[in-house]
């Protein structure tokens, strides 16, 4: 596979599209746009390239270059527009800081983080403006959907203000490890609300119980 068409034919035929016609449907192009980009006679660009990534569950690096795992999806930066926390930043100019991916209990722990935690995390670029502090999450579960699916990244600002309809992490009482949640302020009470409207349980009061660890600025969407 030393061409970019040899790995789009390779991978197509992997994930059982059995005619370029097939992944040309579900690519929403012609079965002859998919024949080209087979035969190297022309190379998939802008939509079509985030398009293909998605459909063919890979990633830039290894379907145009030949490097990494084929396997592990293409990371998009997207703005997230429902809290007004998350308004006023650029995603037009990605930021050049990285931060640490780190674990639901390290999470819960943030401020007393230690080097060795920091030693060993992955880490991402942010889309966003983050504060020094800022460390990365994985989203788990289906609770946050719409707006967040599991396997998403998000970016946690302990310095940046919460207010109503804030996107938070929070440590609960008596629990050893953070959750997300959007935090709702109403007649002087607040809750930790469930985004997803068919969740269980949506609403978690809080009264005292509740430390707010950071609030989220942005993500990277896992498609």
């Amino acid at each position: 596979m030393d061409t970019l068409g040899a790995r789009i034919k390779a991978r197509r035929i992997e994930l059982g599209f059995k005619s370029t016609s097939a992944l040309a449907r579900a690519l929403k192009v012609s079965h002859v746009t998919v024949s080209a980009w087979e035969k190297d006679e022309y190379r998939p660009d802008g939509n079509n390239s985030d398009n293909l990534y998605t459909v063919l569950k890979t990633n830039s690096e290894w379907l145009r270059k030949g490097r990494g795992d084929p396997n592990a999806q293409q990371m998009f930066p997207v703005k997230v527009s429902v809290s007004d926390n998350m308004a006023n930043y650029d995603l037009a100019k990605p930021q050049v800081n990285t931060y640490p991916i780190i674990g639901w209990v390290q999470a819960g722990a943030w401020s007393s983080a230690n080097q060795e935690v920091l030693a060993d995390a992955e880490y991402r670029p942010a889309p966003v403006p983050c504060g020094d502090e800022s460390f990365i999450l994985e989203v788990r579960g289906s609770s946050m959907e719409p707006e967040f699916y599991a396997g998403d990244l998000i970016f946690v600002d302990p310095s940046k203000q919460h207010d109503n309809y804030s996107f938070v992490i929070a440590l609960l009482e008596d629990e050893n490890e953070a959750t997300f949640k959007q935090l709702i302020i109403e007649d002087g009470k607040k809750y930790l609300k469930a985004f997803n409207p068919d969740w269980p349980n949506k609403f978690t009061s809080i009264n005292g119980n509740c430390r707010i660890i950071g609030t989220v600025v942005g993500k990277w969407k896992k498609y």
